[in-house]
């Protein structure tokens, strides 16, 4: 169930292969040796990862015994129903393949931007590569609101789709609202792409933490949505 044993289960486990939890034999009870009952507790995970490292390791050999593309995935036939190899030296090929290709090095690449933003464009958001941001004067207090909207959490997906049909649903009534698009670039700078006279938005979480329906998106939506493109340059 991926998950950790319990300290009920640890207690059985360490029971059960009597493992000392103490680090000194030459004392009679466990004082102030929280540290070695940690590492055990840690080694009692770890043997816990690799039980499940070997059951999936011998669930990926099973597809060694099927014929296979060049990526190691299984071959259906116009059945959708695998088809086997059977050539026992192709089969022990293909399961060191499969073996090697679960158990090879991973990298990972990491992105950190550093930037110096005037506010409301001073938050950044790694989970989201979109920011919308909804302005709303208030006349009665001579103030400028503002509201983010974007895919990072819930909260924010809940607020784009809550103020983007608050928005659409605005402009249908011939509200004039400006949109502004900017794009932030690979020189850490916040450059004006293009502007619209009338209200535009991503077509990304209108709807779903939102609650929202496919015919009402098309309705209200009709002709504000834009696609942004994944790289754009600058004069």
């Amino acid at each position: 169930m991926n998950q950790y044993m319990n300290n009920l289960q640890r207690d059985e486990f360490i029971a059960k292969y009597e493992l000392p939890t103490w680090k000194y034999n030459y004392k009679t009870e466990d004082t102030n040796e929280r540290k070695f009952i940690h590492k055990l507790e840690d080694e009692i995970f770890e043997f816990q990862e690799n039980v499940e490292i070997f059951d999936i390791i011998s669930l990926e050999k099973e597809n060694a015994k099927y014929k296979l593309d060049e990526d190691l995935y299984p071959v259906e036939n116009e059945n959708e129903e695998f088809i086997l190899e059977t050539d026992p030296k192709v089969v022990e090929r293909q399961e060191k393949a499969l073996i090697e290709r679960m158990l090879a090095p991973r990298t990972q690449t990491l992105h950190e931007r550093i930037y110096d933003m005037p506010e409301p464009f001073n938050h950044w958001d790694s989970r989201s590569f979109w920011h919308q941001f909804f302005f709303i004067e208030d006349k009665e207090e001579n103030k400028c609101k503002y509201v983010r909207g974007n895919s990072g959490s819930s909260s924010s997906r809940e607020y784009n789709g809550r103020w983007t049909h608050s928005f659409a649903y605005a402009a249908k009534r011939d509200i004039k609202i400006p949109t502004f698009h900017l794009i932030y670039d690979q020189h850490n700078q916040l450059k004006h792409h293009t502007q619209y006279d009338e209200f535009k938005c991503l077509p990304y979480d209108v709807s779903g933490n939102y609650q929202s329906n496919r015919s009402e998106i098309n309705e209200l939506f009709s002709g504000c949505f834009i696609e942004v493109a994944t790289k754009l340059e600058f004069n």
